[in-house]
């Protein structure tokens, strides 16, 4: 198995790429969902399914959701947090998974590693790269301070899940409700959106997505994107421009990347976003982009690992069968209850540091020095707690 296609989600880019890694007779192996399959490490031994994995070359990783939709319906409370952890058990699974072979040596394409917006924007703006003027934040005064100092602005999800959206007079009289979420705000740029797709520091195509409307912010709220008749123009990229964006990629530790850019009505260039796992089949289909090709290129040419194998259970595995709607072996919901629980006792106490005159007393009192003290607040009469 030198090539892996680790599919957990079913992914029609993987299923593109495992047809045409079987047309070309290249040997692969696809990894599928962790809910029905065993990704599993037995002293420092990585096995699928109950197989060693003896021999790699590389991996192909397209995606992992990192919410359970099944959470949003049925069950009481504690099974929809119960289920939500394991869901979140299986998830850190494939991405063990994949920390784990990007350690050893194997090409990864690509590791699931620096795809925080967060830690993209803030380095990338130290870096040096084209960007957008940037704030991120949950303080309502510092993004009203931010969105007062820029033309126009814009807000995205920190953790992604939602659209960008322009900010409006309407949007101004919820910021408030950043407190309970920290928010990306951007500087607008107007122009054209730019997808560039990147490998190894080499661009692989550029189009310019042709919107129905002008005005539309995001391209995917774009009714022709959901229809699927989205076009694509291709573009010539300035050297300097493949350069900015190969820089961002080796900074963001991406071997490859699907590149939004915006290009202004100035002819200028703006990075907006490195995608780590970037949808890319509907312009290779349409355009002839040779996207799929090149990945599979640069998945042979990564070297052969050879892993020695001590695991003597390979071959007695049976496929998982899904467990009934309520089984789980962890009562993670009864340990957040009794967590809370704690934390409610605690609310109303403080810790303060000792004054001068209070660690000479405490010293003449204990015999020994004490800087701090804890104190609860109840019903107006305040208890010490503890001095250490």
């Amino acid at each position: 198995m030198p090539i892996l296609v680790v599919n957990p989600m079913n992914d029609v880019h993987c299923r593109h790429m495992v047809t045409m890694l079987r047309e070309r007779g290249i040997e692969y192996k696809e990894l599928g969902s962790p809910k029905l399959n065993d990704y599993a490490a037995v002293n420092g031994e990585l096995i699928y399914n109950g197989e060693p994995l003896r021999r790699i070359r590389s991996v192909y990783f397209r995606s992992i959701m990192t919410h359970n939709p099944n959470q949003l319906t049925g069950g009481t409370a504690a099974d929809r947090y119960n289920h939500q952890l394991q869901f979140s058990a299986q998830v850190e699974a494939v991405r063990g998974w994949m920390h784990a072979l990007h350690e050893e040596g194997a090409r990864v394409i690509n590791a699931p590693s620096n795809s925080s917006k967060y830690y993209q924007l803030n380095a990338l703006h130290r870096l040096g790269i084209p960007l957008p003027r940037t704030c991120i934040t949950s303080n309502p005064e510092i993004a009203r301070n931010f969105i007062s100092e820029v033309k126009g602005a814009v807000c995205k999800p920190l953790p992604g899940g939602s659209y960008c959206q322009k900010v409006t007079p309407e949007l101004l009289e919820q910021l408030d409700a950043i407190s309970n979420e920290p928010a990306i705000f951007q500087e607008e740029i107007p122009g054209d959106d730019i997808r560039v797709n990147m490998l190894a520091g080499q661009m692989i195509s550029a189009h310019k997505i042709i919107k129905s409307n002008p005005d539309i912010l995001d391209y995917r709220t774009d009714p022709e994107y959901h229809t699927g008749d989205v076009q694509y123009e291709s573009v010539d990229l300035p050297e300097g421009v493949v350069s900015f964006c190969a820089k961002a990629m080796e900074q963001l530790g991406l071997r490859f990347s699907g590149i939004d850019l915006r290009r202004t009505p100035d002819g200028e260039f703006v990075l907006i976003e490195c995608n780590s796992m970037p949808a890319f089949l509907d312009i290779e289909l349409k355009t002839g982009a040779p996207i799929t090709a090149r990945l599979i290129e640069d998945l042979q040419e990564a070297p052969l690992i050879e892993r020695p194998s001590s695991y003597s259970a390979a071959g007695t595995y049976a496929r998982k069968r899904e467990p009934g709607n309520h089984a789980y072996l962890f009562d993670y919901y009864d340990v957040m209850s009794n967590w809370r629980k704690q934390a409610s006792k605690f609310k109303d106490r403080i810790i303060v540091n000792l004054n001068e005159e209070q660690k000479v007393q405490m010293l003449k009192q204990t015999g020994s020095p004490k800087a701090q003290m804890e104190l609860e607040i109840h019903d107006g009469k305040v208890k010490v707690l503890r001095v250490w």
